[in-house]
This record gives structure tokens, sequence and C-alpha cells, in this order.
């Protein structure tokens, strides 16, 4: 039976049970008591004979670094840090925690920055060795009172310069700029996960990976109320895929005021590449994802469901680059403000594939395509329940099977006065110029050609040898018609 010292049997029961063998399975606890009305700290490490004070004293972040730097020097393991209790970082009277390699900081505690902190001063932590992991902290950046601590690297409750780093089950709020941060300065650092996170009322960001960051993400994670982005990339490596993953996270109610511009966006991809957002719930936003037209475009944004606010010019997707793959997302956006649209494409080469639409009010667009977009293909998406569902602008798109947009049917005067596109929409008149190419552009066209004086028809510069007749031609394809007398037309888009 495990002995217990001074132990006295108040029950006359005999000895107490057997409690057995407890040991606390860290290296260093890190505590916070209060003693005549002074908060002390107090850092103790295992030792082979128990254990072993290694500092105390009244300012937090000192004691909490003397207890990292307890650990083994020079290890290739992780060893564990454990935090109980309420600490008040005064980082002017002690720089921010530094977090080396092979380190575990665990705990159930709150750090908390004290007032009135210079911008030099508002790192709660840093993590400066790669293979650490951070968990089940809370981290309070305390924005109202260090109102001024902006720019720089500063105002980041957890700021991550490393590799090989997992942050689990933390939780950061009121930072004046940024909650959680990997970044990789002038270098590339990789496999950084914030996993089960939460992010709340952090003003500028939420959770971001910032320059040169590549193959990291952020998983079941939770953001409110941030004034910019819930989760952001910002500037890939130059040439190198970023491989950033957002998958299962929660961002709700964008609607923080104390942002950089206050943009409310979801999910923002600037300046990267090759990055996935992958069953996402995006609510209260007003734009739900986004690409940058700084970044590489690549993107896989997949079964999403995305709300935006009731409030004009909202996005639930929009998207700036190209090559990018937008397929099974559920969209719906307010209703009672015009100018919300669904999917908005500005780039090229992106595949738009199975998504549902709900632009829920006139003037608002399930999908639309601007001017200058090339080689989009829109693809049994389902707008029905938008009552403008797709507008497309750009050059060479594709579309088929969309339910409630498929078929067109007749197109009034599809047809440009000079070459250019025979689009879904009209154009400048209802019959071909003499010898001039016309691209189909959109859904597949049927065409009539019909009296008049034709001389030829020809599709894709090889004539046809008719000078009459139903012709059915693919987006992209070339349709051409020579005459002397101008003949009729009818275009019927399928």
């Amino acid at each position: 039976m495990a002995a217990i010292a001074g132990l006295q049997d108040f029950r006359q029961e005999g000895p107490p049970a057997d409690i057995g063998t407890y040991q606390l399975s860290c290296n260093v606890i890190v505590f916070s008591f209060t003693f005549s009305g002074t908060t002390y700290y107090c850092a103790v490490r295992a030792g082979q004979g128990g254990w072993v004070l290694v500092d105390y004293g009244v300012v937090a972040p000192t004691v909490i670094q003397s207890g990292i730097n307890s650990l083994t020097v020079g290890r290739a393991w992780k060893e564990k840090v454990y935090l109980k209790g309420y600490f008040l970082m005064n980082l002017v009277a002690a720089p921010q925690i530094a977090v080396p390699a092979y380190t575990h900081l665990d705990g159930d505690a709150l750090l908390y920055l004290a007032d009135g902190q210079a911008v030099a001063n508002t790192r709660i932590i840093d993590v400066v060795g790669d293979n650490v992991t951070i968990s089940n902290l809370k981290l309070d950046g305390n924005a109202a009172n260090n109102a001024g601590a902006i720019g720089g690297f500063q105002g980041r409750n957890l700021y991550v310069a490393a590799n090989h780093v997992i942050v689990e089950n933390v939780t950061s709020q009121n930072a004046r700029v940024y909650g959680l941060i990997a970044q990789a300065d002038d270098t590339i650092r990789e496999d950084v996960w914030f996993i089960g996170c939460r992010s709340i009322d952090d003003r500028w960001n939420g959770i971001s990976f910032m320059t040169g960051m590549i193959r990291s993400g952020a998983l079941a994670c939770y953001v409110h109320g941030s004034g910019d982005v819930g989760l952001n990339t910002f500037g890939g490596p130059p040439g190198w895929p970023s491989y950033i993953t957002f998958e299962d996270n929660v961002v709700y109610l964008l609607d923080g005021v104390n942002g950089f511009n206050n943009a409310h966006v979801g999910i923002y991809f600037e300046g990267a590449s090759v990055c996935t957002a992958l069953g996402n719930t995006i609510i209260g936003v007003s734009v739900g994802i986004m690409d940058d037209v700084d970044g590489g475009g690549r993107h896989i944004i997949t079964h999403n469901h995305i709300e935006t606010v009731d409030a004009f010019n909202t996005s639930g997707i929009s998207i700036g680059l190209d090559h990018n793959l937008i397929s099974g997302n559920e969209i719906i956006c307010g209703a009672t403000q015009i100018g919300q649209n669904c999917i908005d494409i500005i780039g090229d080469d992106n595949r738009i594939l199975g998504n549902y639409c709900n632009a829920r009010i006139a003037n608002s667009f399930g999908i639309i395509s601007e001017v200058g977009a090339e080689r989009n293909v829109y693809r049994d998406n389902d707008v029905t329940d938008s009552p403008w569902n797709i507008y497309l602008q750009g050059g060479l798109e594709k579309l088929h099977g969309n339910l409630g947009y498929n078929p067109r049917g007749n197109v009034a005067n599809p047809y440009p006065a000079a070459a250019g596109y025979i689009a879904d929409t009209g154009a400048a008149q209802a019959f071909p110029t003499s010898n001039v190419n016309y691209t189909i552009n959109h859904s597949p066209k049927f065409i009539t050609i019909y009296g008049g004086t034709v001389t030829s028809i020809s599709i894709d510069g090889v004539a046809t040898g008719l000078t009459s007749g139903g012709f059915f031609l693919e987006p992209g394809q070339i349709f051409n018609v020579v005459w002397t007398g101008q003949p009729s037309s009818q275009v019927y888009a399928l």
C-alpha cells in the first residue's frame, strides 16, 4: 500500500485504501498563486528526488521562460511544460515567451496581455524552434487597452516561425492584429497545423499563414468576430506551390470594426497557389471565399457552405485567378439587397461544377463572369433559386447542364457587327456580317441560315459546301458566312 505521510484515520475503520502512485505527465509545471494580495508565479521541475524549484516571482513571462529554459539542453525528443492558472503577461517587464525546438507547451491557463503595452511588446508567445506542440491554452491580447500596438510583427497572440509545429485546442481572443499566425519571413517553412483552435474577436485576422509558408493548414477551427479575414494566406513562396489547407472550419459572423479595412472575408487566398478550402462553414461574411490577382491560382474550393450578409456588393465565392476548381459548394446570399452574387469569376480556365447558388433577389446573379474572363467551364450548377441565374461576359466560356439556365432557346440579335462572340445574350444584329469570323461562346449553338444570296458557309475555316441550312457548333468553334445578298438567320442556345 502506498504510504501517505501525516495522514490520520479519522474514520476509525482501519488504514485507508491504496490510492496508488500518481505522476504529473510533464517535465516542468508553472503555476500562479496569490499570497497576501500579491500574485506570484512558480516554476518547478521533476527531479530524481521529487520536484525541484526552478524560479518564482511576480513577472509571469520571466518565470514561464525560466521553466522552459530548464528543459534538457540540446534534446532531440520533446519535453513538456505545463501552465496552470492565470498569467498576467507584462511584456514591458520581460520579453514574450520564446518556445525552442522539441518543446510541448501545454496547460490549463489564461495568458492575458497587460494594459498599455508598447508596440514592440504585443506578442504573447513566439515559437522559434522546430518540432513544437502548443496545446490547451487561452491567449488574450487585451486589444481594448493596447490600441496603439499595430504594425510589424506585433499585435499577435501566437506567432510561429518554425517547421513541424502543432497548435491544438488553443484559444486566441482580442488580439490587436493577428490571433494565430505562422510566417516564414525570408525563407520557406512547412508543416504548421492549427487544429481545433478558436479565434474570438481578434481584430484583423483570425488564423493566418504568411509569406513563405507551405504544406500547412487549419483543421476544425472556429473564427468569430474578426474585422478583416477569418482564415487567410498572404504571399506564397515565389515559384513554389503553397499547399495551404483549410478544412472543416467554421467562420461565423465577421463583424469587427477595428480591422485594417474591415473586409469581412471568410477565407482569403492572397498571394498563394495550390490551396484547398474543403468542407468549411462560413456564415455572416461579406465575401465567403476569394483569391487574389497576386497569387498563382490552382486552388480547390469544394463542398463549403456559405451564407453572406444581406448587403450590397457581396459575393459567396470571388475568383480573380486561373485554373481553379470550384465544385459542390452551397451558397446563399441575402434576401433584400441587390448586387449580391453567389459566384463571381474574373480569372481564366476555371471549372465551376455542381454548385448550388441561391442569389434570392433580382439584380443579383447565381453565377457571373466579368469582362475579360476566358475559357471558364460552368457545368451542372443549380441556379433555379436565383432570379438572375447566369450572366457571362467573358470569352470562350462553356455552359452545360446548369439547372435553371439551360436550355436558353432563341437568342435575339445574336451577331456583333464585327468579328466577335455569338453568346447566350444578344449583341447588335439579327444577321451575320459578310465574311466575318464569329466564335461560339457559352453554350452550344444551333444556327440556321436561309434566304438572301450566300456564297459560302464555313466552320473553323473549312467550307461546308452549303449556302443554307442548320449548323450545330460547340463553344470555341468559328462560323463564317460570305454573302452578296443579306440572308436571314436564327440562333438557338442549347
